[in-house]
């Protein structure tokens, strides 16, 4: 009983791992979008607008 439950526990928090990585390197390149249009990319979309 014990050993599934630590399974899920396990599965769990490398689901919560793999998600944070996800959104870290989702917000690092938004960082980086951001730091282009500073500079004035001229060929940037503008459907991104905020």
């Amino acid at each position: 009983m014990w050993l599934g439950i630590g399974r899920w526990l396990v599965v769990g928090a490398g689901l919560a791992g793999a998600g944070y990585g996800l959104f870290a390197s989702v917000r690092w390149v938004a960082g980086l979008v951001e730091t282009w249009k500073g500079r004035g990319m001229p060929k940037w979309p503008r459907w991104r607008k905020r």
